[in-house]
């Protein structure tokens, strides 16, 4: 009578164990960039953004590959020089705004690129360079 249910318990561990494969796969499969710190980006940066109502000064703190932009935690992909993140923002009756910035560290400095990820303007792209915060 008990093996009955054998085949039924066989299943469902099988089922789970491909779903916690796959949850463990997307994960990996996420990150863009090999993540090999600089400490060259390391520190809190004052980034200066282009946008089409006007420059906006966000705030980007980065150690390693984790960080925060405007407060809020971030994860950052790093290939020397190169970086890479994924932010949002509320950004008043247009809501809640998720950018992708790509850039680089020259001289101390930051540039790069900001895409827009949601709403009408999706697709769209501008500049944005960066300067370190000494406090």
């Amino acid at each position: 009578m008990k093996l009955r249910y054998l085949p039924f318990l066989l299943f469902i561990f099988s089922v789970q164990s491909v779903s916690m494969l796959s949850c463990k796969s997307n994960v990996s499969e996420s990150t863009e960039f090999i993540e090999n710190e600089n400490e060259k980006l390391n520190g809190k940066w004052k980034l200066q953004i282009k946008t089409p109502r006007g420059q906006r000064t966000p705030i980007l703190f980065i150690n390693g590959n984790v960080g925060t932009y405007e407060g809020s935690p971030i994860d950052i992909g790093l290939e020397g020089d190169k970086f890479s993140f994924k932010a949002q923002q509320e950004a008043g009756k247009m809501g809640m705004m998720k950018f992708r910035f790509d850039g680089i560290l020259k001289d101390d400095k930051l540039e790069g690129e900001y895409t827009l990820l949601n709403t009408t303007f999706a697709g769209r792209s501008s500049i944005f360079s960066g300067e370190r915060v000494t406090d």
